[in-house]
Order: C-alpha cells, then structure tokens, then sequence
C-alpha cells in the first residue's frame, strides 16, 4: 500500500515469441518417445532427422504429450535419430526452435534378442580344426 492505496501492478501477458519447448527422448517400450510439456500452448509441431540424408522433416503435430514415434526402427543398421520442435497457438507456430535432442539406435533392434555381436562367429560349427 501506498498512501493508503492499494498498487496493482500492471498486467503481464506472454506474447509467446521466446517460448521455447523443451524436449528430451528416450526409448520407452522399444519406441523412441519425444517427452515435452505444454506450457500453455495448444501443442508442437515435431520434425525429425533420420540420418537418411534427407534432412530435418515434418514428423506430426502433438497436442498431448508426449509423442511416440512410431516409424520402423533401422533393423539392420545404425542411426542416430535427432528431434526438434516448435509450439503452436491457434493452430501458428509461436516462439522459437527447441534445442535439438538425438538418441542412438546402434544396434537396438539386436541388442534386445541378446544376440552376441556376431552370432556365428562364435558358433562350433565355425571353429576350424589346425
């Protein structure tokens, strides 16, 4: 209070230009899951990066997190698969590109039949007698 006043300060309201999301990915029932929070905002829209040669493409637009991708995982190769988005209001982009996020999928597919590395190295049967 002052001089008997009550101040009420002026209202602040977020234009949304140096909104940001936030993203991180992790795999999750063997699906990469790109977690983010709404922040107020209708969604995100979501590109990724197969490391196909193609670039940074349009994945889809989320409303509720989080988004679970669910494009076939690389069988027999490795790939680093990278993540990015930007929030939406009114059906715009708002703010700014969050920071890139990537994970690994180097032989996932694989390593979760445990698997040897290379399972006929070290089969018997491939054992020459000197």
């Amino acid at each position: 209070m002052v001089g008997g006043r009550k101040i009420i300060g002026a209202e602040q309201t977020e234009d949304g230009s140096s909104m940001k999301p936030i993203l991180t990915v992790e795999m999750q029932a063997g699906r990469p899951v790109v977690l983010w929070k709404k922040q107020g905002m209708d969604g995100v829209e979501i590109w990724v990066d197969r490391s196909d040669g193609k670039g940074f493409v349009f994945l889809a637009t989320d409303t509720q997190p989080d988004y679970i991708d669910t494009a076939p995982l690389p069988a027999a190769r490795s790939a680093l698969w990278k993540y990015k988005a930007i929030y939406l209001q009114a059906g715009e982009r708002v703010g700014q590109w969050s920071d890139v996020v990537s994970i690994a999928l180097a032989g996932w597919f694989f390593s979760q039949l445990n698997f040897p590395p290379n399972p006929c190295k070290s089969s018997p049967l491939n054992q020459s007698k000197k």
